[in-house]
């Protein structure tokens, strides 16, 4: 397509209509502006139709909370942030995403199960 372009002197209509002399059997034809689009993209040394990254830096904090919360496990997440460096709002979600797994206890069960009867009346 960038060759075809080129070829026809950076004009984008005539680039549609050789594309489409040269490929009659396509599925589908590009438009004008997937030939200026795909040209921007190379004149600013991108690919087109990839992602650009951007925002802010993504950095892992696991490994340093996680040695923290090894540490002293009732640590408070303000601690974490003042330990580590940590912001808050990482830590915080963490905590958050982090599954904790549920161990049946035999006592719990019974425990449960008297709260329901009393709550129930029968006991």
């Amino acid at each position: 397509m960038h060759l075809i372009y080129g070829e026809c002197g950076c004009n984008a209509s005539a680039a549609v209509r050789l594309y489409r002399e040269r490929y009659p059997n396509a599925e589908r034809h590009p438009d004008y502006r997937v030939f200026v689009h795909m040209y921007q993209s190379y004149s600013e040394g991108r690919l087109p139709h990839v992602p650009k990254s951007g925002g802010r830096p993504q950095t892992d904090y696991e490994d340093m909370f996680l040695d923290e919360v090894e540490n002293d496990a009732g640590t408070s997440v303000r601690a974490i942030e003042m330990n580590t460096g940590v912001p808050k709002s990482i830590a915080q979600h963490n905590f958050k995403t982090t599954p904790i797994p549920s161990i049946p206890c035999a006592t719990c069960a019974k425990t449960t199960t008297s709260g329901l009867l009393i709550l129930n009346g029968i006991l």
